[in-house]
């Protein structure tokens, strides 16, 4: 019997409205009986001025899976979201903006019979 990967039980994270300000959590990544053959963090929210792009850093299971947000104006990086191999997700504000707060819904829909992984509750909120 094989066992399918599990993506579950992601904490929340909250950052101030500070350059640099990062929050970490921890979740649940399991890769399953097969391994895995892939690993994507997608369905993150539509933020308007801004796209995103994604990389891959480190090696084996030391692999982190980033998606910077950057600025469609300027192509600078806004904030970075991580999430390791072993679970660990880390979030920072690279650019804050003054003024406001608003909550902003990184969540996606998890799958995976093949290893593929969508972000399943990963949340921001950012303060004034």
């Amino acid at each position: 019997d094989d066992d399918a990967p599990t993506v579950a039980n992601f904490t929340d994270l909250s950052v101030p409205n500070e350059a640099n300000a990062m929050d970490t959590g921890t979740g649940t990544l399991i890769a399953g009986a097969d391994g895995w053959s892939a690993v994507q963090i997608e369905g993150l929210a539509d933020i308007d001025g801004i796209y995103y792009d994604y990389t891959t850093e480190g090696e084996g299971e030391n692999q982190v899976f980033v998606a910077t947000g950057r600025s469609d104006a300027d192509d600078s990086a806004v904030f970075r979201f991580e999430v390791g191999l072993d679970g660990n997700t880390k979030f920072t504000l690279l650019q804050p903006d003054a003024g406001y707060e608003e909550s902003v819904s990184l969540e996606g829909t998890p799958t995976s019979t093949t290893g593929t992984w969508w972000c399943s509750s990963c949340r921001v909120r950012r303060t004034a």
